[in-house]
């Protein structure tokens, strides 16, 4: 069964606590986090308009787990570099093994760094990265993204 998650990369403001993750701050909280999803950040900076993206998340149950597609889409004006993806998975899930991204993690906390091949993002273009997760519970999707240390919002 598909199960997608769409999230568009909001440009409200977020303060991040420093927490290395492949040189991007990720919130302190969603480090935690080890049965729950992050909580939203207190306070707020402003990032350019210029950056933005959408995220798509494609998980697919099969008998060892799951296997997720993320879709990395950059929806604005400036080109991405590189980039960092960060999220939690829901309790009972762990990482397996990744590709398209050089992939670490600590507890339900993934980081997905871009490789050289796939670093640049110009507007319009995607990144792919790809993993396969095995746990108690494959159904339930991550609640949040981070990239680049900016919260995404699902919708």
């Amino acid at each position: 069964m598909l199960h997608t998650v769409v999230a568009a990369l909001v440009f409200a403001p977020a303060a991040l606590a420093s927490v290395p993750v492949a040189g991007i701050a990720a919130p302190a909280s969603a480090v935690a986090a080890t049965a729950s999803v992050a909580a939203a950040p207190a306070s707020v900076a402003a990032v350019p308009a210029e950056y933005a993206c959408q995220v798509e998340y494609e998980m697919f149950r099969n008998s060892g787990g799951f296997q997720s597609n993320i879709t990395i889409t950059n929806t604005g004006e400036a080109t991405i570099k590189t980039w960092t993806l960060y999220f939690v998975l829901p309790a009972g899930q762990r990482l397996v093994e990744g590709w398209n991204a050089d992939w670490t993690t600590k507890d339900q906390a993934l980081t997905a760094v871009s490789l050289d091949y796939n670093s640049e993002v110009v507007k319009g273009a995607q990144a792919f990265p790809q993993f396969r997760g095995t746990g108690t519970d494959s159904s339930t999707e991550p609640a949040e993204f981070f990239i680049n240390g900016v919260r995404c919002s699902v919708r």
